[in-house]
């Protein structure tokens, strides 16, 4: 607001009329404008006006943006638990009929027929099983017996020699190979065996060492044990004198006295040698301080090709 100099009235305009026709106030020159007076306090807010018009039609759907990038996959949850087992569903219907039986197929080859052969039949020692090897080969099944011998007899009382027969035509068939005389009869096998009479001479059939006889040719020899047991002193029940082929008893040339019996003996027994075979002789049982003498070895090569 504007103050006015000079002021005849002393009002301010413009409730004055009057001074507005004074000379001195058309002449007045303009004055600079002052200051910006400060803002006068807001005013109260007036009604709120009348709503518009209805709500405009809805405008066209616009385009659809393009699909995002997928998220990366989330954890697995946890397994849920089972369901119940459903119902067992109704049986199928049943299969077609049963086909017609095919033709006869062609007869096939005739078969090979195996056959059946006997081979060796061996005899062994009373100790060892009984047993049937078949050798098959080809369509043939060649049984081979190995049959256990049977436990020795007693031995049978000394018949009477019988009369000396009339000497025989061509060849003889028996050989005398050797005498030998043993000792040191205590127990185990003789330590002490003695060459006694060669017949013939330059034999070449055994070798006698001191403990044993070496054979020196395969074939069926005659063994004779000849002597006496003295059981008198026997601590045993039974003492026996054998014959061992490659430290292997034989029993069929085994001797025999009952303890507390004085007993000359006889004894022989065809046995089958091979080369190089070692051949004993040994007591069983034990005499207490006695000894057996005389015992006599007389071995005789039986030639059986000159039967």
């Amino acid at each position: 607001m504007r103050n006015w100099k000079n002021n005849c009235c002393n009002f301010q305009p413009p409730q004055n009329l009057d001074c507005i026709n004074r000379p001195y106030f058309r002449q007045s020159v303009k004055g600079p404008t002052g200051p910006t007076g400060p803002t006068g306090p807001t005013g109260a807010t007036g009604a709120t006006g009348p709503s518009g018009g209805s709500t405009g039609p809805t405008g066209p759907t616009g385009m659809t943006g393009p699909t995002g990038a997928m998220g990366p996959t989330g954890p697995t949850g946890a397994m849920g638990p089972t369901g119940p087992t459903g119902a067992v569903g109704a049986a199928g219907p049943a299969g077609g009929a049963t086909g017609a039986t095919g033709p006869t197929g062609p007869t096939g080859a005739t078969g090979v027929s195996e056959t059946i052969s006997i081979g060796e039949t061996i005899t062994t020692s009373p100790t060892q099983e009984a047993e049937v090897i078949d050798n098959f080969i080809g369509t043939n099944h060649q049984l081979n017996f190995i049959i256990p011998r049977g436990m020795p007899g007693p031995q049978g009382e000394r018949g009477v020699p019988g009369p000396e027969g009339p000497p025989g035509a061509g060849l003889n068939p028996f050989k005398l190979i050797e005498t030998v005389y043993a000792s040191n009869l205590s127990g185990g096998f003789f330590s002490e065996l003695d060459e006694g009479l060669v017949i013939p001479s330059g034999n070449t059939f055994v070798t006698v060492n001191t403990s044993d006889i070496k054979i020196n040719e395969y074939g069926l020899y005659y063994v004779i044990l000849e002597g006496y047991i003295d059981a008198s002193v026997a601590q045993t029940d039974m003492i026996s004198i054998s014959i061992y082929v490659n430290d292997m008893e034989q029993d069929e040339t085994k001797v025999s006295v009952a303890k507390n019996n004085f007993d000359n003996f006889f004894h022989g027994s065809f046995l089958t040698f091979n080369q190089n075979d070692t051949v004993k002789f040994g007591l069983t049982g034990t005499l207490n301080g006695g000894s057996s003498s005389n015992l006599k070895i007389t071995l005789v090569y039986i030639e059986v090709t000159d039967f």
